[in-house]
């Protein structure tokens, strides 16, 4: 995992250094900042293609099919896949005809929106301790789920348009989405939530949403059935979620989202008293929480749970804020302990994702003795 951390420590740094200058020196520290936002992306990218389970799965074997496609239509039909990612890859296929070169590109995609979504809750928390929040905890993941990870980032990154009230722009936002991993779909759940905490009498739709996650999770299954085979909104792949047993969830990966459940709920009036959005953030979390322990029964629920325990992002960093000074710090110092300590046994003891030891297109693994 030395590898990881490195690039980690380097980009938070210049992350760092580039919101230190920027009242300086605009340029350069843009040019900082992009550098904290390429050199993660620079990582993904030369990575060896056995390094996460959707790089031989469907971005090498599409990419190369997309260079020898004659159009576009040729090429969106050989996959079932959403056309949003296809015609990007396309269009990175005939430019560049390099998979690495086009891994990079979307890598750098995923990054700058964890960056976006740091910058836009620059008010609540710092910008490099939730982008740091981002790299620890999913930044591996995203080498494992590359579109929905995209996917997950921008309804995450929509949350301002719901709280500024533009609901064009969220519905935008979601279409965006949904053309390029379906499952985002529930991203037009999550919106309507929020309307839901700006009415009245907020203790009873509490109870009706969660209601409306027990019933889907009883019917879930003929649900997806008919969005799949019969209506085609859903691609045939998903049938596996149907028919599958295997329940991909560790035990350590469960505790790390309870014990940050349990650190926002010790906080919880303090975080009320910060900022009310926090109200609904907190419910979004709390509903993720319920959908992951679900989804040891259900196998498909856990990939609809990363849209709502991801907003851990908007909220975890946000802490820290809470405290002043010397306390300040320390809170600092614990936070990233705690998620190095995760990011470690996660990815790097049990192997998680399959990203650990990391391998390059440039080398062999650069860490042999892990």
């Amino acid at each position: 995992m030395l590898i990881y951390y490195i690039v980690f420590v380097f980009s938070i740094v210049c992350l760092m250094l580039g919101e230190k200058i920027e009242s300086k020196n605009k340029y350069i520290a843009i040019s900082i900042k992009l550098l904290a936002l390429y050199v993660p992306a620079l990582l993904a990218g030369l990575r060896s293609t056995n390094i996460g389970t959707d790089t031989k799965l469907y971005i090498e074997p599409t990419f190369h099919d997309a260079i020898n496609a004659q159009n576009f239509l040729v090429f969106y039909k050989m996959y079932d896949i959403e056309f949003l990612y296809m015609l990007f890859t396309f269009i990175c296929a005939k430019i560049f005809a390099n998979v690495n070169i086009y891994m990079i590109f979307l890598y750098f995609l995923i990054t700058s929106l964890a960056y976006g979504i740091a910058k836009e809750n620059k008010k609540k928390a710092p910008i490099p301790l939730t982008y740091a929040f981002f790299l620890l905890c999913f930044y591996n993941k995203s080498l494992n789920i590359v579109r929905q990870m995209l996917a997950i980032l921008l309804i995450i990154y929509g949350l301002k348009y719901v709280r500024n009230k533009k609901y064009l722009k969220c519905l935008i936002i979601v279409l965006i989405a949904f053309l390029i991993h379906k499952t985002s779909i529930i991203g037009i759940f999550i919106y309507l939530i929020y309307i839901a905490f700006n009415k009245k009498k907020t203790k009873y739709y509490k109870i009706a949403i969660l209601l409306m996650c027990i019933l889907f999770l009883i019917i879930y299954k003929p649900l997806l059935n008919v969005l799949i085979n019969n209506l085609h909104v859903l691609n045939s792949r998903y049938n596996y979620y149907i028919s599958s047993d295997k329940v991909d969830i560790s035990l350590s990966y469960i505790c790390f989202n309870l014990v940050l459940m349990g650190v926002i709920i010790f906080y919880y009036k303090k975080l009320i008293e910060y900022d009310t959005y926090n109200e609904y953030l907190t419910f979004i979390v709390l509903l993720g929480n319920i959908l992951m322990l679900l989804s040891t029964q259900f196998n498909f629920v856990i990939r609809i749970s990363y849209y709502f325990t991801y907003i851990y992002m908007l909220i975890i960093p946000e802490i820290v804020n809470l405290f002043k000074n010397k306390k300040r710090k320390i809170c600092v110092i614990v936070m990233l302990i705690s998620l190095i300590s995760y990011n470690y046994i996660y990815y790097g003891l049990q192997k998680n994702d399959q990203t650990s030891p990391y391998m390059s297109i440039l080398g062999g693994e650069t860490e042999k003795n892990e």
